[in-house]
Protein backbone atom coordinates (compact mmCIF):
# COMPACT_ATOMS: atom_id res chain seq x y z
CA UNK A 1 0.00 0.00 0.00
CA UNK A 2 1.40 3.36 -1.05
CA UNK A 3 1.92 5.83 1.77
CA UNK A 4 0.41 9.08 0.56
CA UNK A 5 0.82 12.74 1.36
CA UNK A 6 -2.64 14.29 1.67
CA UNK A 7 -3.13 18.06 1.36
CA UNK A 8 -6.12 19.44 3.25
CA UNK A 9 -7.61 22.42 5.02
CA UNK A 10 -9.25 22.11 8.43
CA UNK A 11 -11.50 24.64 10.09
CA UNK A 12 -9.99 24.78 13.56
CA UNK A 13 -6.42 25.17 12.37
CA UNK A 14 -7.62 28.05 10.23
CA UNK A 15 -9.55 29.52 13.18
CA UNK A 16 -6.45 29.29 15.32
CA UNK A 17 -4.42 30.89 12.53
CA UNK A 18 -7.04 33.64 12.42
CA UNK A 19 -6.73 34.49 16.11
CA UNK A 20 -2.93 34.29 15.98
CA UNK A 21 -2.72 36.38 12.81
CA UNK A 22 -5.11 39.09 13.92
CA UNK A 23 -3.41 39.42 17.31
CA UNK A 24 0.05 39.38 15.67
CA UNK A 25 1.34 36.74 18.04
CA UNK A 26 5.03 36.58 17.12
CA UNK A 27 4.73 38.14 13.65
CA UNK A 28 3.02 40.88 11.65
CA UNK A 29 1.04 40.67 8.42
CA UNK A 30 -1.76 42.45 6.56
CA UNK A 31 -4.13 39.74 7.81
CA UNK A 32 -4.48 41.63 11.10
CA UNK A 33 -5.57 44.81 9.35
CA UNK A 34 -8.08 42.90 7.21
CA UNK A 35 -9.80 41.06 10.06
CA UNK A 36 -9.13 42.92 13.30
CA UNK A 37 -12.75 44.06 13.31
CA UNK A 38 -13.95 40.45 13.64
CA UNK A 39 -12.44 39.98 17.11
CA UNK A 40 -13.78 41.65 20.22
CA UNK A 41 -11.54 44.61 21.11
CA UNK A 42 -10.98 43.48 24.70
CA UNK A 43 -10.12 39.99 23.48
CA UNK A 44 -7.68 41.44 20.95
CA UNK A 45 -5.93 43.39 23.71
CA UNK A 46 -5.73 40.33 25.97
CA UNK A 47 -4.24 38.21 23.17
CA UNK A 48 -1.64 40.86 22.43
CA UNK A 49 -0.80 41.42 26.09
CA UNK A 50 -0.31 37.66 26.60
CA UNK A 51 1.35 36.67 23.33
CA UNK A 52 4.44 35.54 25.23
CA UNK A 53 2.36 32.62 26.50
CA UNK A 54 1.44 31.42 22.99
CA UNK A 55 4.18 32.23 20.48
CA UNK A 56 6.53 29.59 19.14
CA UNK A 57 9.24 28.92 16.55
CA UNK A 58 12.48 27.05 15.77
CA UNK A 59 11.49 24.02 17.82
CA UNK A 60 10.63 26.06 20.92
CA UNK A 61 7.24 26.77 22.47
CA UNK A 62 5.77 28.98 25.17
CA UNK A 63 3.85 27.78 28.26
CA UNK A 64 0.42 27.61 26.60
CA UNK A 65 1.37 26.90 22.96
CA UNK A 66 0.65 23.19 23.09
CA UNK A 67 -2.74 23.24 24.81
CA UNK A 68 -4.13 26.20 22.86
CA UNK A 69 -2.51 25.83 19.45
CA UNK A 70 -0.78 22.55 18.62
CA UNK A 71 -2.98 19.99 20.38
CA UNK A 72 -6.42 21.37 19.44
CA UNK A 73 -5.10 21.83 15.89
CA UNK A 74 -4.04 18.18 15.93
CA UNK A 75 -7.53 17.16 17.07
CA UNK A 76 -9.23 19.60 14.66
CA UNK A 77 -12.16 20.71 16.77
CA UNK A 78 -14.95 20.94 14.19
CA UNK A 79 -17.68 23.06 15.83
CA UNK A 80 -18.42 25.57 18.56
CA UNK A 81 -19.70 22.66 20.64
CA UNK A 82 -16.43 20.73 20.31
CA UNK A 83 -14.45 23.90 21.06
CA UNK A 84 -16.54 24.56 24.17
CA UNK A 85 -16.17 20.99 25.36
CA UNK A 86 -12.39 21.07 24.91
CA UNK A 87 -11.79 24.36 26.69
CA UNK A 88 -14.33 23.72 29.45
CA UNK A 89 -12.63 20.41 30.18
CA UNK A 90 -9.24 22.12 30.11
CA UNK A 91 -10.44 24.68 32.66
CA UNK A 92 -11.96 21.99 34.88
CA UNK A 93 -8.64 20.17 34.80
CA UNK A 94 -6.69 23.25 35.81
CA UNK A 95 -9.13 24.10 38.60
CA UNK A 96 -9.04 20.56 39.99
CA UNK A 97 -5.29 20.33 39.40
CA UNK A 98 -5.69 17.02 37.62
CA UNK A 99 -5.58 16.17 33.91
CA UNK A 100 -6.87 12.62 34.42
CA UNK A 101 -10.29 13.26 32.86
CA UNK A 102 -8.79 15.36 30.06
CA UNK A 103 -6.42 12.50 29.20
CA UNK A 104 -9.29 10.02 29.27
CA UNK A 105 -11.44 12.04 26.85
CA UNK A 106 -8.59 12.67 24.38
CA UNK A 107 -6.77 9.39 24.95
CA UNK A 108 -6.62 8.30 21.29
CA UNK A 109 -5.06 11.60 20.19
CA UNK A 110 -2.60 11.65 23.08
CA UNK A 111 -1.61 8.07 22.31
CA UNK A 112 -0.96 8.85 18.64
CA UNK A 113 1.20 11.81 19.64
CA UNK A 114 3.66 9.43 21.29
CA UNK A 115 5.04 8.82 17.80
CA UNK A 116 6.04 12.49 17.75
CA UNK A 117 6.43 14.00 21.21
CA UNK A 118 4.46 13.42 24.38
CA UNK A 119 1.78 16.00 25.13
CA UNK A 120 3.17 18.06 27.99
CA UNK A 121 0.46 18.39 30.64
CA UNK A 122 2.65 19.30 33.57
CA UNK A 123 1.62 20.97 36.85
CA UNK A 124 3.15 24.32 35.84
CA UNK A 125 -0.03 24.86 33.80
CA UNK A 126 -2.00 25.19 37.03
CA UNK A 127 -0.29 28.51 37.73
CA UNK A 128 -1.91 29.97 34.58
CA UNK A 129 -5.48 29.33 35.72
CA UNK A 130 -6.72 32.88 35.09
CA UNK A 131 -5.01 33.21 31.70
CA UNK A 132 -6.31 29.81 30.58
CA UNK A 133 -9.84 30.75 31.60
CA UNK A 134 -9.77 34.05 29.70
CA UNK A 135 -8.14 32.56 26.60
CA UNK A 136 -10.72 29.77 26.60
CA UNK A 137 -13.52 32.32 26.61
CA UNK A 138 -11.86 34.12 23.69
CA UNK A 139 -11.60 30.91 21.67
CA UNK A 140 -15.22 30.02 22.31
CA UNK A 141 -16.79 33.46 21.89
CA UNK A 142 -15.08 34.57 18.66
CA UNK A 143 -15.70 31.36 16.70
CA UNK A 144 -19.15 32.10 15.28
CA UNK A 145 -18.08 35.38 13.73
CA UNK A 146 -15.06 33.67 12.16
CA UNK A 147 -17.32 31.03 10.60
CA UNK A 148 -19.78 33.61 9.27
CA UNK A 149 -17.50 36.44 8.08
CA UNK A 150 -13.99 35.08 7.58
CA UNK A 151 -14.00 31.38 6.77
CA UNK A 152 -16.00 31.56 3.49
CA UNK A 153 -13.49 34.10 2.11
CA UNK A 154 -10.32 32.37 3.33
CA UNK A 155 -11.49 28.84 2.47
CA UNK A 156 -12.02 29.88 -1.15
CA UNK A 157 -8.42 31.11 -1.31
CA UNK A 158 -6.97 27.93 0.19
CA UNK A 159 -8.94 25.48 -1.95
CA UNK A 160 -7.02 26.35 -5.11
CA UNK A 161 -3.65 25.67 -3.49
CA UNK A 162 -4.94 22.37 -2.07
CA UNK A 163 -5.80 21.25 -5.60
CA UNK A 164 -2.45 22.35 -7.05
CA UNK A 165 -0.37 20.66 -4.36
CA UNK A 166 -2.49 17.51 -4.33
CA UNK A 167 -2.01 17.09 -8.07
CA UNK A 168 1.75 17.63 -7.88
CA UNK A 169 2.34 15.45 -4.83
CA UNK A 170 0.30 12.54 -6.20
CA UNK A 171 3.06 12.08 -8.79
CA UNK A 172 5.92 12.33 -6.27
CA UNK A 173 6.52 9.42 -3.92
CA UNK A 174 8.34 11.40 -1.25
CA UNK A 175 7.66 9.01 1.63
CA UNK A 176 8.92 6.01 -0.35
CA UNK A 177 12.01 7.92 -1.50
CA UNK A 178 12.89 8.88 2.07
CA UNK A 179 12.32 5.34 3.32
CA UNK A 180 14.56 3.88 0.62
CA UNK A 181 17.33 6.44 1.12
CA UNK A 182 17.49 6.23 4.91
CA UNK A 183 16.38 2.61 5.46
CA UNK A 184 13.91 3.98 8.00
CA UNK A 185 10.12 3.68 7.99
CA UNK A 186 7.47 6.37 8.07
CA UNK A 187 5.22 5.30 10.94
CA UNK A 188 1.83 6.04 9.31
CA UNK A 189 0.28 5.16 5.94
CA UNK A 190 -0.50 8.83 5.33
CA UNK A 191 0.97 12.24 6.03
CA UNK A 192 -1.50 15.13 6.23
CA UNK A 193 -0.42 18.61 5.17
CA UNK A 194 -2.89 21.13 6.60
CA UNK A 195 -2.99 24.52 4.86
CA UNK A 196 -4.17 27.69 6.53
CA UNK A 197 -4.21 31.42 6.02
CA UNK A 198 -3.57 33.84 8.86
CA UNK A 199 0.07 32.94 9.55
CA UNK A 200 1.78 34.83 6.75
CA UNK A 201 5.28 35.82 7.98
CA UNK A 202 4.87 33.49 10.95
CA UNK A 203 6.21 30.01 11.65
CA UNK A 204 5.28 27.54 8.94
CA UNK A 205 5.92 23.80 8.57
CA UNK A 206 4.58 23.36 12.12
CA UNK A 207 4.53 19.68 13.03
CA UNK A 208 1.34 18.91 14.92
CA UNK A 209 2.02 15.18 15.18
CA UNK A 210 4.02 12.52 13.38
CA UNK A 211 1.39 12.27 10.63
CA UNK A 212 0.27 15.90 10.51
CA UNK A 213 1.96 19.18 9.54
CA UNK A 214 0.66 22.73 9.24
CA UNK A 215 1.77 25.15 6.49
CA UNK A 216 0.90 28.68 5.44
CA UNK A 217 -1.02 28.15 2.20
CA UNK A 218 0.21 31.03 0.05
CA UNK A 219 3.93 30.40 0.00
CA UNK A 220 5.50 29.77 -3.41
CA UNK A 221 4.33 26.40 -4.77
CA UNK A 222 7.84 25.16 -5.61
CA UNK A 223 9.04 26.08 -2.14
CA UNK A 224 6.08 24.24 -0.63
CA UNK A 225 6.81 21.11 -2.67
CA UNK A 226 10.46 21.11 -1.64
CA UNK A 227 9.74 21.83 2.00
CA UNK A 228 6.97 19.26 2.29
CA UNK A 229 9.62 16.80 1.14
CA UNK A 230 12.01 18.24 3.76
CA UNK A 231 9.38 17.84 6.47
CA UNK A 232 8.75 14.25 5.42
CA UNK A 233 12.40 13.73 6.31
CA UNK A 234 12.16 15.52 9.65
CA UNK A 235 9.40 13.12 10.64
CA UNK A 236 11.22 9.98 9.50
CA UNK A 237 14.34 11.16 11.35
CA UNK A 238 12.59 12.46 14.49
CA UNK A 239 13.93 9.62 16.64
CA UNK A 240 17.45 10.96 16.12
CA UNK A 241 16.49 14.15 17.92
CA UNK A 242 14.37 12.38 20.53
CA UNK A 243 17.19 9.98 21.43
CA UNK A 244 19.79 12.69 21.73
CA UNK A 245 17.45 14.67 24.00
CA UNK A 246 17.12 11.55 26.19
CA UNK A 247 20.91 11.22 26.24
CA UNK A 248 21.25 14.86 27.21
CA UNK A 249 18.72 14.41 30.03
CA UNK A 250 20.67 11.35 31.25
CA UNK A 251 23.91 13.36 31.06
CA UNK A 252 25.30 11.12 28.34
CA UNK A 253 25.52 13.91 25.80
CA UNK A 254 26.48 17.45 26.68
CA UNK A 255 25.11 19.89 24.14
CA UNK A 256 22.59 22.70 24.02
CA UNK A 257 19.26 22.34 22.27
CA UNK A 258 19.97 24.93 19.58
CA UNK A 259 22.88 22.96 18.14
CA UNK A 260 21.01 19.64 18.35
CA UNK A 261 17.98 21.13 16.60
CA UNK A 262 20.00 22.95 13.94
CA UNK A 263 21.95 19.80 13.17
CA UNK A 264 18.72 17.80 12.87
CA UNK A 265 17.14 20.28 10.45
CA UNK A 266 20.35 20.58 8.45
CA UNK A 267 20.75 16.82 8.16
CA UNK A 268 17.23 16.64 6.71
CA UNK A 269 18.13 19.42 4.29
CA UNK A 270 21.35 17.62 3.35
CA UNK A 271 19.51 14.36 2.62
CA UNK A 272 16.83 16.30 0.75
CA UNK A 273 19.36 17.33 -1.90
CA UNK A 274 19.53 13.65 -2.86
CA UNK A 275 15.81 12.95 -2.46
CA UNK A 276 14.75 15.88 -4.62
CA UNK A 277 17.31 15.02 -7.28
CA UNK A 278 15.94 11.46 -7.47
CA UNK A 279 12.45 12.98 -7.84
CA UNK A 280 13.68 15.19 -10.69
CA UNK A 281 13.53 18.39 -8.63
CA UNK A 282 16.08 20.93 -7.48
CA UNK A 283 16.87 21.86 -3.87
CA UNK A 284 16.69 25.65 -3.74
CA UNK A 285 15.46 26.56 -0.26
CA UNK A 286 17.67 27.88 2.53
CA UNK A 287 17.75 27.04 6.23
CA UNK A 288 17.88 30.61 7.44
CA UNK A 289 19.70 31.30 10.70
CA UNK A 290 20.69 27.62 10.98
CA UNK A 291 24.33 27.97 9.86
CA UNK A 292 23.34 25.81 6.90
CA UNK A 293 26.46 26.30 4.75
CA UNK A 294 28.78 25.09 7.49
CA UNK A 295 26.56 22.16 8.40
CA UNK A 296 26.24 21.12 4.75
CA UNK A 297 30.02 21.04 4.33
CA UNK A 298 30.39 18.98 7.51
CA UNK A 299 27.75 16.41 6.56
CA UNK A 300 29.02 16.23 2.97
CA UNK A 301 32.60 15.60 4.10
CA UNK A 302 31.56 12.79 6.45
CA UNK A 303 29.08 11.26 4.00
CA UNK A 304 31.50 11.31 1.07
CA UNK A 305 33.85 9.03 3.02
CA UNK A 306 31.13 6.48 3.77
CA UNK A 307 27.90 6.63 1.80
CA UNK A 308 26.54 3.71 3.85
CA UNK A 309 26.81 5.61 7.12
CA UNK A 310 23.61 5.51 9.15
CA UNK A 311 21.62 8.66 9.73
CA UNK A 312 22.19 8.41 13.48
CA UNK A 313 25.98 8.22 13.20
CA UNK A 314 26.08 10.97 10.58
CA UNK A 315 23.94 13.17 12.83
CA UNK A 316 26.12 12.68 15.91
CA UNK A 317 29.41 12.95 14.07
CA UNK A 318 28.13 16.11 12.41
CA UNK A 319 27.34 17.65 15.78
CA UNK A 320 30.80 16.75 17.13
CA UNK A 321 32.47 18.29 14.07
CA UNK A 322 30.35 21.42 14.32
CA UNK A 323 31.30 21.87 17.98
CA UNK A 324 34.95 22.25 16.92
CA UNK A 325 34.04 25.34 14.88
CA UNK A 326 31.92 27.04 17.53
CA UNK A 327 33.99 26.15 20.60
Amino acid sequence: MKKEIRVKYEIFTNYNSHLIGVAKIGFNSDYSKDYKHTINSEDFKFLQDNKSLLKWGDGKTSPLTNIFIFFPNYINLKSRSEISNYFNLLNDSVKSKSFDNFKKVYQSYISNLQNWFELDLNPTLFSYKNEIQKLSEIYINNYDRFVEEVWPIEKAKIQGKVQILSSRLSKLNFIELWENFTNLKFQFNYYDIILSSGIKNGPTANSLGYEKNWFYYNNDTEWLIQFICHETGTHILINLLKQILIDKKDNNFDEDFNIMYQAYENLCSFYNHFILKIAGLKHSYEMRDYDSVRFYKIFDRIFSKNKNISAEILYREGINEYKKYVA
